[in-house]
């Protein structure tokens, strides 16, 4: 069940890089746009990674890598 789930977002994945030629900053301009669409629903939060002064304030106290955007729905907020 895993393998097949797995193998289905490959394949979509492979078909969106096919569209666009398999050119990485094609494929990056496409999904940069994509997000500028979502986010401008605001059905979404997105988390922006701080830069500057505030990333040390607010780094992630394990000392790991936090994402550079994350999705949540609304709903899930309430």
């Amino acid at each position: 069940m895993i393998d097949d789930d797995l193998n289905e977002v490959r394949r979509i994945r492979h078909e969106i890089s096919q569209e666009f030629g398999h050119d990485v900053q094609r494929l990056a301009a496409h999904y940069q746009e994509l997000e500028k669409q979502i986010k401008e629903l605001g059905t979404f939060t997105f988390w922006e990674q701080p830069t500057g002064r505030d990333a040390t304030q607010n780094s992630d106290p394990v000392g790991g890598e936090r994402p550079h955007a994350v999705l949540s729905c609304g709903a899930a907020d309430e």
